[in-house]
């Protein structure tokens, strides 16, 4: 089995215009894929050995191209920021396995959706060694409402995300090249209702509603010397 790098691009660029920052980005695609021919056989009844060829082909963890441009603006203790990001999983496959199986039963590989995910932060310097963050974005999810009304199952919610931190720089000891810094957060998912529903319950299976809430808690202890 061969496994090869794949190369995905990454560059961006950041203006400094005083108070205003400026910066856009670029991520390209990532994804694992698998192709391989696996010689085996089977024994049977009668002493017989019969002859096999498994074919494994995966297509997974994939993580779409990425563009996205920011602005961040401070006033004073207080600074502003926005994002806009573009995520295109229009591009995302599945194995030439799986869409080889579903052709036979007579029905298409949904395609993804693009989406723009809109993100605003705020962060305020409380002294100059304690600062409080806050955070919000609303990702759209990248399903279409028609992809799961047979076979498939791809499971994504819109989503609203909200974030709290705090970071704490303490004095550094003589040992180390900067003050200790402490940070910890809060974050908040609150995963939109999406109900399923099938063409033919029969053949497809039941109906159903999904969604949810997630809480999130981070620490971290960053220490230079």
């Amino acid at each position: 089995m061969d496994l090869k790098a794949l190369a995905a691009p990454t560059a961006g660029i950041a203006l400094n215009l005083g108070d205003l920052d400026i910066g856009v980005s670029y991520r390209g695609s990532v994804w694992s894929e698998l192709n391989i021919d696996v010689p085996t056989s089977a024994d049977v009844a009668l002493g017989q050995t019969i002859p096999l060829m498994v074919k494994l082909v995966v297509f997974d963890y994939y993580t779409p191209e990425t563009m996205s441009v920011g602005v961040g603006y401070r006033l004073g203790a207080l600074r502003l920021s926005a994002d806009y990001e573009l995520q295109k999983w229009s591009g995302m496959k599945v194995s030439s396995a799986k869409k080889t199986y579903y052709q036979g039963l007579g029905v298409a590989v949904p395609e993804f959706d693009d989406i723009w995910v809109p993100k605003v932060g705020v962060s305020f310097d409380v002294t100059k060694t304690i600062s409080v963050m806050a955070g919000y974005y609303h990702q759209p999810t990248f399903v279409p409402d028609d992809a799961n009304k047979t076979y498939f199952n791809f499971l994504d919610n819109d989503k609203d995300v909200f974030s709290l931190g705090l970071a704490v720089l303490l004095p550094k000891l003589e040992a180390m090249s900067c003050p200790v810094q402490i940070n910890v957060g809060y974050q908040y998912q609150d995963l939109k209702d999406r109900e399923v529903v099938k063409t033919n319950n029969n053949t497809y299976g039941p109906n159903y509603t999904y969604g949810g809430k997630v809480n999130s808690f981070v620490g971290e202890v960053i220490v230079r010397w």
